[in-house]
């Protein structure tokens, strides 16, 4: 029923442990994904040798080093489950995840077509949420809304309709290997609404060499894609520009988008039919993208 997707770049010294997290499964109706992005470490060799035990499905799929945007690309064109979710090589799941989504599906969400998938708890251990939920939030919700509104902070697990992922891509830039990952999930958001499940499932690491602990440098590497990502989330906070918040976090984004065009020296100017020709608004914000490029990211591009 569930397709566990992990993208993996030589993590074979943490993979395990998601491994033996899926072993600890109380429910084995699930399949392990796992796209390899490259790896020139030992995670093929630990992958064939859990293959052979045989305990729940496992598929491994190598790819050339293009990134974790292409990897998810990949995972959800192969994955064979209904529900398809994401869990980092870093990370691992309690053992009643499975369990819990299975149950959940079936009772509150298989049934109703509005319903893409579920959202429930990031933790740091499965006593101690990082995901915080405000106190009058809805049984179904859609998550940018959540975020944008104040009822939703932290980070989440999300499980979604394979065939609702499957409709929607990572874009692929020569050269470059990362796209923010809301790039995907904003446009999955406008197909329909999160079944809110108040559980943590997912207990997550940041490693010192996973893209939290490097976002500013991954996304100078990644100009295009983080340009990308920034249209498109301007284009959607321009809808719901009349409350505050979507004007303060419109404003915020148009800096950031200011910052990386300096960066790849394009002019702030060019694609203002894409975000609805702001010219005298760009000039007011200019100042502003130029220290924030001198900031975060002059040193990764000169």
């Amino acid at each position: 029923m569930i397709t566990i997707f992990t993208p993996t770049y030589n993590r074979g010294y943490t993979l395990e442990r998601l491994y033996e997290s899926l072993c600890r499964q109380t429910r084995k109706d699930f399949e392990w994904v796992v796209v390899d992005d490259g790896s020139t470490d030992n995670t093929k060799q630990m992958v064939d040798r859990w293959r052979r035990t045989n305990r729940f499905p496992i598929r491994y799929i190598y790819q050339e080093n293009r990134g974790k945007p292409s990897a998810h690309n990949l995972g959800a064109e192969n994955a064979q489950g209904e529900l398809f979710a994401c869990v980092d090589s870093d990370d691992y799941l309690v053992p009643t995840a499975i369990e819990d989504i299975e149950e959940c599906w079936k009772v509150n969400c298989g049934n109703k077509n509005s319903i893409i998938g579920i959202v429930c708890n990031r933790g740091y251990d499965e006593k101690n949420a990082m995901t915080k939920w405000r106190s009058d939030v809805l049984q179904e919700i859609h998550l940018r809304e959540a975020y944008t509104d104040g009822i939703l902070s932290g980070d989440t697990m999300l499980i979604y309709r394979t065939d609702i992922v499957r409709r929607h891509c990572f874009p692929y830039f020569e050269g470059e290997k990362f796209v923010p990952e809301s790039f995907l999930y904003d446009q999955i958001d406008m197909e329909g609404t999160l079944y809110v499940l108040d559980k943590v499932l997912y207990i997550g690491e940041y490693l010192p060499d996973g893209y939290t602990a490097s976002m500013k440098k991954t996304n100078a590497l990644s100009p295009n894609g983080y340009r990308a990502y920034l249209i498109q989330r301007i284009l959607l906070e321009k809808e719901s520009a009349m409350k505050s918040v979507g004007f303060k976090s419109m404003l915020f984004d148009m800096i950031r988008l200011i910052s990386i065009d300096i960066g790849i020296r394009r002019s702030a100017f060019t694609d203002l039919r894409e975000l609805g020709g702001w010219r005298i608004l760009t000039i007011l914000l200019y100042p502003a993208g130029v220290y924030r490029y001198f900031r975060d990211f002059h040193k990764f591009m000169r």
